[in-house]
């Protein structure tokens, strides 16, 4: 089975975030939305161990204007290809813009836009292509639910819990192509997950 299909398996499921910190505005309490999330996404992983390899992802988004946050993704995955005995290793760097047309932070519903750009470079003892590397350009819109719940307090900081339930489509705007099933380890096409996250906040006045 491709890679691509493996992974848009896995967006279907339950992705865990599993670390993630945020730390919301400086008169922020208890409650309060928060205003920066940062995170370890497993979704990089689970597409590398799939494919017999491993991969981590990193993102960050911050509430930059009411009701406007900017989110980026770094990402890296080394993995096996369909080629026989042909290996590739991947960087990826996405920025999306959402908006929160109620206004609770990063919170409640969003909707957004954004691109990314994935280079990828194949080795290995098998058919290796001339050009041993791709570039692989896409866009995608996303919409999406976040719910924020109550935070457990500890002394001077408390931590929470939100879901994020999200739906999109990714399509490709540029490829080199120089292995003809690079796509398929780039997540192309439809994609659906529910992402769980975990972070702390600060409380006022203390």
């Amino acid at each position: 089975m491709k890679s691509g299909r493996i992974y848009k398996a896995a967006a279907a499921s339950v992705i865990i975030f599993c670390t993630a910190a945020a730390y919301p505005a400086e008169n922020a309490g208890l409650h309060a939305e928060p205003r920066t999330i940062f995170s370890l996404e497993t979704g990089y992983l689970l597409t590398g161990i799939q494919n017999n390899g491993w991969g981590l992802g990193f993102s960050l988004e911050r509430e930059v204007f009411d009701y406007l946050s900017v989110k980026g993704t770094f990402s890296h995955m080394t993995f096996t290809t369909s080629v026989d005995d042909v290996y590739c290793t991947s960087v990826g760097l996405s920025l999306y813009v959402n908006y929160y047309p109620f206004g609770r932070g990063l919170d409640l519903l969003y909707i957004g836009a954004g691109s990314g750009i994935d280079f990828l470079n194949y080795f290995g003892t098998g058919n290796v292509p001339a050009v041993p590397k791709d570039t692989v350009m896409s866009a995608m819109p996303v919409i999406g639910w976040k719910q924020n719940f109550p935070a457990l307090t500890f002394s001077r900081f408390a931590v929470g819990s939100m879901i994020d339930v999200y739906s999109g489509w990714q399509f490709v705007v540029s490829n080199t192509g120089n292995l003809q099933d690079d796509t398929d380890y780039t997540s192309r096409g439809w994609l659906f997950g529910v992402k769980i996250k975990v972070f702390i906040e600060k409380r006022s006045g203390r």
